[in-house]
């Protein structure tokens, strides 16, 4: 999430190569979840440029903070327009219609939330003291006797 600033801000300032980069990493995850719930390559390209819409609106908020991944928000947001277009019978939602709320969209996120993601808004959290800790226990696999060591803890 942290690594994700630089884009944001290129992507508040439309950046074109920011938005070629976010379809570049997530287009195929969102094309792969509607061709597996019977949409179509086409459907796909066009659920993609809608969350887009949706995304940028989102995050010209001054207070956007994303609590997730960009790829997480990407896909529930393609997740949510899909599901909504098929409960209104394929038809076509919009934001200006009033068809997409933006509260549920993030209600939608929120449940969409992966496991990594919540850990990672944890770690943001602690300081850096107990991160490196956790860091090195859990994800580089060290001993307590090298922990201890390395950090000079008695």
């Amino acid at each position: 999430m942290l690594e994700n600033s630089k884009l944001i801000q290129d992507l508040k300032g439309e950046n074109n190569r920011a938005f070629g980069l976010l379809y570049e990493e997530h287009f195929h995850s969102v094309r792969n979840i509607i061709l597996k719930h019977q949409g179509t390559e086409a459907d796909a390209e066009d659920l993609f440029q809608d969350a887009m819409l949706v995304f940028l609106e989102k995050m010209r908020k001054d207070n956007f903070q994303p609590n997730a991944s960009l790829k997480t928000y990407i896909v529930a947001i393609c997740k949510y327009i899909w599901y909504k277009r098929k409960k209104e019978g394929d038809r076509f939602v919009s934001l200006e219609t009033g068809q997409l709320n933006l509260k549920e969209v993030e209600e939608f996120i929120e449940e969409e939330r992966t496991y990594l993601d919540i850990l990672q808004s944890y770690l943001l959290r602690i300081t850096d003291h107990c991160n490196r800790l956790i860091q090195d226990m859990f994800f580089a696999n060290k001993s307590l006797h090298q922990i201890k060591t390395e950090s000079h803890l008695s």
